[in-house]
């Protein structure tokens, strides 16, 4: 089995990023995104409640947490979904390393 085969079995879903553009100018105030620089990303989502500390230095839970193998930048505004359900708040982005560098992020989800 090839080595991609193998990564998809343990990756089986996309995570979608639309990244956060600015505030709506309707008076709302409501976020808006962009879908031409979405990007999608091969994942592995596990749900289960972890305490973590966010990136404010708080204590949380994180209800579901993504594995994928990307080196990307992610922004706590960025709009997530997966399957089409949109996931939320991002809570905490841990980069793992091994002897190569950068191997694997983990976003941590409320």
């Amino acid at each position: 089995m090839a080595f991609n085969d193998v990564l998809l079995d343990l990756m089986p879903s996309t995570l979608h990023i639309d990244p956060y553009t600015g505030v709506g100018t309707d008076g709302y105030g409501e976020p808006t995104f962009t879908t031409s620089a979405s990007e999608n990303y091969r994942c592995r989502v596990v749900t289960a409640q972890v305490q973590i500390t966010d990136l404010f230095g708080e204590n949380n839970v994180s209800n579901t947490q993504i594995w994928i193998k990307s080196s990307a930048t992610f922004s706590l505004f960025d709009k997530a979904t997966i399957g089409g359900s949109t996931l939320g708040p991002l809570l905490r982005v841990e980069h793992l390393t091994d002897e190569d560098g950068h191997h694997h992020s983990k976003l941590f989800y409320g």
